[in-house]
């Protein structure tokens, strides 16, 4: 089983815990994908805002994965429900 986790924020200073994060991601069962929505010019990560193109990209069709858990404010979780 593989964790694929998608944490989006609108700038680099929202990402919490990063630094943690990264260091149980070194194993294959485990990635974390920062996005972000307003990056500075710096930032070589992905980019944008959750939508249904943007999730195909990143985790593919949905309907073939186990379980999905999505959590943030309404808007955001509608959005990415959608």
């Amino acid at each position: 089983m593989t964790i694929d986790v998608l944490f989006f924020n609108k700038e680099e200073k929202n990402i919490f815990y990063s630094s943690q994060l990264r260091k149980i991601s070194t194993s294959k069962r485990l990635t974390i994908t920062d996005i972000l929505s307003q990056p500075d010019d710096s930032w070589q990560g992905q980019h944008g805002i959750v939508s249904e193109t943007l999730l195909k990209e990143l985790i593919g069709d949905p309907r073939a994965l186990s379980c999905i858990f999505i959590c943030g404010p309404i808007l955001f979780t509608n959005t990415a429900h959608t």
